[in-house]
């Protein structure tokens, strides 16, 4: 009566068996208790599970059977892991429903189904955390080790059974000593090389001579940050799990020193300065991003309101009113400048420019209800809102509900201005399901970060049109009183080349609103923001690029253009000033190597990226002066370095 039954517990046992057994099948693609199991299965759940990952490393080479077997006694490793924490579970969930049972017994009652989910709950909930940080960890070491094995595989194509590498750093002011002494000879310039049999499989201690194949040092980004590619806006972890291979976007300003400090002398990868008269963007290449384990991590605020969540110790361009430099994250100070990007960077391919538009205006002015979306536009708006009008009658059934005209009203005694108004069924049906749009919160949707310029384009003229308006000095405001979503703006518009700056315009407060007819109603107004793009430059960009949509919104804009031209200084170094760093504890990060001035566009800001490259060494090849040079003795670089 008051007690659990064996046969209970058993079943719950036997529930916990289950649920590890079905984990272990989605992250190692099979339950490796694999001493008679030949086949290993690739196939379940691409690009995720821990086989998948391998195999990437591999660059997407099938293993051979040398590699198989490695692969089968890493995956027979972490199935060991995940067995003693299910082992673990299932002993913790009966030690604690036994403690409850006494408990139940000496009170004289009975044992509340709430209780024993309660306890579930909580195991359950720790045993995820655990099982997280295991498939993290194994995610990083399954890509690296077969990164090594494929560099294995094509020296041993070339009769090669222990390859010389080595690793690509950065040559500059902020390589720690620790990575210079390992990466490095005396002389600061010629790559240390290694055989692959000398490099550590585990992380590296400080004072150890021989470095881990992991590398040193990640600079690195939260899952969430933004990355600007050729394929449109991507967080680091949606990149990570789909495993793409992009090109990044570094700002001109970043620029590699030339030998000889000569404009025609070759480049010196990683060796940079800040070039402030430089604008515009160039599309790189970089690696995949790869996994980089949790680690101690800031969030950065900009005086524009943007913000980056990084690495301790990750590497940020610091405008120092001369060259540039870069310093860690954790160096940084309040003032401190940190450059924007200052031209436009890649899109996707995803392209509807008319639904956009459409949606734009419905994010500003508009209503999503539960069965139709409701368009409103006022005074000189309704010219655009018949524009946008005709574009929805395209998307119309005959069984939805449909404005067949805009109902339009006139002034009256309360509204001293027409109103006019049209909705559709469809659209509001195609904008939820099939884009996932939102008032409540306001986001933008997350196929824009993927759509072409155009499309963008559509969207950013839809809403300014409802929201926006253009102020004398010249700047462009949009006002909202939800901050995460003009921050997305903000993104939208930095990957078209815009700077703008956030600002908050007023708290909460109770607002009294008088109409034309006298009578006064008294609504609560919520805290409201303002994103202002500034400057003659900028606002020209945006009135030519995109446009206020409004007609009389548009002409007013061109005649402030048009009075400030030739009067406008430049204004700023397209900078904005640290404000403030906040520890944010210990975060899942991310990263990738642009391996010519290791610099990103990430969240509209120019940073670092991770530095330290494992690569290898071609037989024949080898080091002078710190120069790649090929010998036809077939110089052994490893031999002449050691003697």
């Amino acid at each position: 009566m008051f007690g659990i039954s064996s046969n209970s517990k058993e079943a719950l046992g036997q529930t916990v068996e289950d649920i590890f057994d079905r984990i272990a099948l989605q992250l190692l693609g099979n339950i490796p208790k694999l001493q008679n199991k030949k086949q290993l299965i690739l196939s379940y759940q691409p690009n995720f599970g821990l086989p998948h990952l391998f195999v990437q490393g591999m660059a997407n080479k099938a293993p051979n059977e040398i590699e198989k077997d490695v692969l089968k006694s890493m995956l027979e490793s972490a199935y060991g892991y995940i067995e003693s924490l299910k082992n673990k579970t299932k002993s913790d969930i009966t030690e604690q429903l036994d403690g409850l049972a006494r408990e139940a017994r000496l009170g004289k009652r009975k044992i509340s189904k709430e209780e024993v989910q309660s306890i579930l709950n909580k195991e359950f909930k720790r045993a995820k955390s655990h099982m997280a940080a295991i498939a993290e960890q194994e995610g990083t070491k399954f890509r690296n080790l077969g990164s090594m094995m494929d560099i294995a595989r094509v020296s041993s194509s070339l009769g090669d059974a222990d390859p010389t590498v080595f690793f690509v750093v950065v040559r500059d002011n902020v390589l720690c000593n620790e990575c210079r002494r390992l990466h490095l000879m005396p002389d600061g310039v010629t790559p240390r090389l290694y055989k692959l049999s000398e490099l550590k499989q585990g992380y590296h201690k400080r004072g150890e001579d021989s470095p881990s194949a992991f590398g040193l040092h990640p600079h690195c980004f939260t899952g969430d940050a933004k990355l600007h590619t050729s394929i449109g806006l991507k967080s680091f972890k949606e990149l990570y799990e789909s495993q793409q291979s992009v090109e990044v976007f570094v700002d001109n300003r970043v620029k590699n020193r030339r030998i000889g400090n000569n404009q025609h002398g070759e480049l010196i990868p990683g060796s940079v300065w800040l070039d402030r008269h430089a604008k515009g963007t160039t599309k790189k290449k970089a690696v995949p991003i790869y996994d980089t384990g949790k680690q101690e991590c800031l969030s950065i605020t900009l005086s524009n309101g943007m913000e980056l969540k990084v690495s301790t110790g990750h590497e940020m361009w610091v405008d120092d009113d001369e060259n540039g430099k870069k310093i860690r994250a954790d160096q940084l100070k309040i003032d401190d400048k940190i450059p924007l990007v200052s031209g436009e960077c890649g899109y996707g391919t995803d392209s509807f420019p008319e639904l956009a538009e459409l949606m734009g205006n419905l994010m500003g002015d508009g209503t999503i209800g539960k069965d139709t979306a409701l368009w409103n536009f006022f005074g000189n708006d309704i010219e655009y809102g018949e524009k946008l009008f005709e574009i929805a009658k395209k998307y119309r059934s005959n069984n939805s509900n449909y404005s067949e005209k805009m109902t339009i009203k006139d002034c009256d005694e309360k509204y001293n201005v027409s109103r006019s108004t049209f909705n559709s069924t469809i659209l509001r049906n195609i904008f939820v399901n099939e884009f996932g749009l939102s008032k409540k919160p306001r986001r933008v949707p997350g196929r824009l970060f993927s759509a072409d310029k155009s499309t963008i384009i559509a969207f950013l003229r839809g809403l300014y049109a409802a929201d926006g308006h253009s102020e004398k000095s010249p700047s462009i405001v949009l006002g909202q009183n939800d901050k995460e979503f003009l921050k997305e703006i903000q993104l939208l518009l930095s990957n078209i080349g815009l700077i703008s700056s956030l600002h908050k315009h007023g708290e909460e407060c109770y607002k009294k609103i008088t109409y034309a007819n006298r009578d006064v109603f008294t609504t609560k107004r919520k805290a409201c923001w303002r994103l202002a793009i500034s400057g003659w430059e900028q606002c020209a960009i945006f009135a030519k690029e995109i446009g206020m949509g409004v007609a009389t919104k548009q002409s007013v804009l061109l005649k402030r253009l048009q009075e400030t031209e030739g009067k406008c200084k430049h204004g700023s170094w397209r900078t904005a000033k640290v404000i403030s760093i906040e520890k944010i504890g210990i975060q899942q990060t991310y990263c990738t190597t642009e391996p010519m001035t290791n610099t990103l566009t990430v969240n509209g800001i120019v940073t670092g990226n991770c530095r330290c490259t494992l690569t290898y060494l071609s037989r024949g090849f080898g080091f002078k002066e710190g120069k790649l040079k090929y010998q036809e003795e077939g110089f052994d670089a490893y031999q002449e370095q050691r003697a």
